[in-house]
């Protein structure tokens, strides 16, 4: 089996749990740090290879992502809206939070829904996804849809299929779970 790519580890993929953006791939090389925000300019326009969202909830300089240690960590940059990591608000309004460790699987939001003078109706959405943390081939293999490949792991298990932003895991001895993202 050939390695791939150096660009596609370490990496932190963002897949919507609404529809305000496309999935996300951002490349983290070794110590720097990528900013999370929103478009406020031309350099900043949003794009799938980066942190920037067509946001009206976002602050321009809302959070940042970084590898280090073999691990990918997040933080709050004082964002007026909130960094939430599954549910949990990072730090106060207008605070830079501590680092946070992200995990794959863990669901990232970026600020708040946003409702109108009903009550009800949502006029601005927050940027709300699952985590995929890729930090070693066998992440970007899963990443990449490589199905029917045994991994290199402890476990034995074999990717049987990518189905509707779920990743299903064949475990020895076992059927197939789900692996959501």
């Amino acid at each position: 089996m050939s390695a791939p790519a150096p660009s596609l580890f370490p990496a932190l993929y963002l897949y919507p749990l609404n529809d305000t953006f496309a999935p996300r791939y951002i490349h983290l090389s070794h110590n720097a740090h990528v900013r999370i925000g929103r478009q406020t300019s031309a350099m900043t326009t949003p794009s799938e290879q980066n942190g920037y969202f067509d946001s009206r909830v976002l602050s321009r300089q809302h959070a940042e992502v970084w590898e280090e240690g073999n691990k990918i960590f997040i933080k709050d940059l004082k964002s007026s809206n909130g960094t939430f990591i599954n549910g949990n608000r990072l730090s106060p309004e207008g605070l830079e939070s501590d680092p946070v460790e992200l995990h794959s699987d863990d669901v990232v939001e970026f600020g708040i829904d946003i409702v109108g003078e009903d009550n009800t109706t949502v006029v601005r959405h927050k940027v709300a996804a699952r985590v995929m943390c890729i930090l070693s081939e066998q992440d970007a293999q899963i990443i990449n849809g490589c199905q029917d490949r045994v991994t290199t792991d402890h476990t034995n298990a074999t990717v049987c299929r990518i189905e509707n932003n779920t990743i299903m895991v064949s475990l020895k001895f076992s059927t197939c779970l789900p692996h959501y993202f």
